[in-house]
């Protein structure tokens, strides 16, 4: 399996989900507690950001789309 980065710390791993152990005991832990009653429960908007969290892409300029309709077009045979 290739080693990557942790999804959630970015810490190395060779993990197949790539998530490290630590952090998946953590979450284990964390959600442990919060079935105990020891913590409250979170909701996943209000809880830390990752670090590798899908930032919001910029729209495609008409230059770009033209772009990517004639490389498109040429695949297809058109």
């Amino acid at each position: 399996m290739k080693a990557g980065s942790c999804r959630w710390c970015g810490k190395a791993t060779d993990r197949k989900c790539l998530i490290c152990a630590a952090c998946i005991i953590d979450r284990d832990d964390r959600n442990r507690r919060v079935d105990e009653g020891l913590a409250a429960y979170q909701p996943p908007d209000k809880r830390p950001k990752r670090v590798l969290e899908k930032k919001p892409t910029r729209p495609l300029t008409d230059a770009q789309s033209a772009h990517l309709k004639r490389l498109h077009a040429a695949k297809r045979g058109a």
